[in-house]
């Protein structure tokens, strides 16, 4: 808890809250956290659909009037999709001269879309660490970050909140529970009747080819657990992970299963690797788990295959991929909490926002800003035209 300090309050940005998918899921997570610690959380965005809307705890505030909120009285802004540009350069240099500058870490999850991307003179001016989904997205940004002076620009790899961890400890248990469960795993391993029983397919995008694949894994006895739009249209817990065999997902899905301790097979849209080898690991974690770079596209019945086939071989590797020091480190806490600690360091706030302050009477960056403002507008009204507009 924060104790003293529960007038914390952090912002978190993100373009809309239109549905179950990775923004919105990082979103949740960040401020669930920072809730957690005592802190005023608001969630501000361009668009909130009510069943999203939903599944906010209600201890933390939601918005669809980013401009309204007043900047100056955050400590903290986690700002998904570069929405601190709907805040005029007059509002922030007002803030920045009055010592109000809320520390803002802009956050990138794609080096590949267009939402994602991020002005790095923003950065230059606010001093503001730029954090990453993946090691990818982080290497783009670097590399585009050279000819500007940016604090720092570092990955925090998609990670998880421990809960789903807890999910892996419970799930091989303490004791001799646990070396009971190993065993069991053990002589099935050893004698080949470890069988595929269950298995959950997270995707809002789920392709042709897969779609027939869970269809005819149910037709062999194979239990399937479908979530994403168009199926079971829910919010990803800890407790999808309590029973299933194995996840058919990408993306930050993927890194839940890891954490809970369940065996990932990574196809989606983009095609993929299918299930999450040792040898192959550190390639698949680096472009976060989403199929890149090969894009390899199957069969349904190549799919069927090498789900059935392949998962004793997937369960053996877990063991070993979840030693691994990249997942060893998948904790979202020590992130937040890291920024955390920096936003309540008042002497550090005062002096940034005078430095900032000073950067903003530069014409040139001024008119830059402005121009960012207008560009972070039209993206709102555009959006908010699709969303909004009557359905026929």
């Amino acid at each position: 808890m924060l104790g003293e300090m529960r007038r914390i309050r952090v912002l978190v940005t993100t373009v809309y809250l239109a549905a179950y998918s990775g923004s919105e899921l990082v979103a949740f997570d960040v401020a669930r956290h920072f809730a957690s610690l005592g802190a005023e959380v608001m969630i501000a965005t361009n668009y909130v659909d009510p069943l999203v809307r939903s599944a906010v705890p209600p201890n933390i505030h939601v918005t669809d009037q980013v401009e309204d909120c007043e900047l100056g009285s955050f400590d903290l802004v986690w700002c998904q999709h570069s929405l601190i540009s709907l805040f005029d350069p007059k509002t922030l240099a007002s803030v920045a001269d009055g010592g109000r500058l809320p520390l803002i870490a802009l956050v990138s999850l794609s080096r590949r879309t267009a939402l994602e991307a991020i002005d790095l003179h923003v950065p230059e001016v606010l001093e503001a660490p730029v954090l990453c989904n993946s090691t990818i997205t982080q290497r783009h940004w670097s590399q585009l970050a050279v000819d500007f002076n940016c604090e720092e620009v570092r990955s925090f790899d998609n990670a998880p909140l421990s809960e789903f961890w807890q999910v892996g400890q419970s799930r091989t248990g303490s004791g001799f529970a646990r070396w009971s469960r190993r065993f069991r795993r053990w002589a099935a391993l050893k004698s080949g009747k470890v069988q595929l029983r269950h298995v959950t397919a997270i995707s809002n995008h789920r392709p042709a080819e897969l779609t027939a694949a869970l269809a005819e894994l149910e037709r062999r006895g194979v239990t399937v657990r479908r979530i994403g739009q168009g199926d079971e249209y829910t919010l990803v817990t800890p407790r999808v992970f309590d029973t299933t065999d194995a996840v058919i997902t990408i993306g930050r899905s993927a890194h839940f299963s890891l954490a809970a301790g369940v065996p990932v097979f990574t196809y989606d849209h983009f095609g993929g690797d299918g299930w999450l080898r040792d040898e192959s690991f550190e390639e698949s974690f680096d472009y976060n788990f989403t199929g890149r770079p090969q894009e390899r596209v199957a069969t349904s019945p190549e799919l069927v295959a090498e789900l059935i086939d392949g998962y004793p071989r997937a369960l053996k590797d877990m063991s070993r991929i979840r030693k691994r020091r990249e997942v060893a480190g998948l904790h979202l806490e020590p992130h937040l909490d890291e920024l955390l600690a920096r936003a309540q360091d008042a002497d550090h706030a005062r002096q940034l926002s005078y430095r900032v302050s000073d950067r903003l009477k530069v014409q040139s960056t001024r008119d830059h800003f402005a121009m960012a403002h207008t560009n972070q507008q039209a993206i709102r009204d555009q959006l908010r035209s699709q969303y909004l507009q009557p359905q026929r």
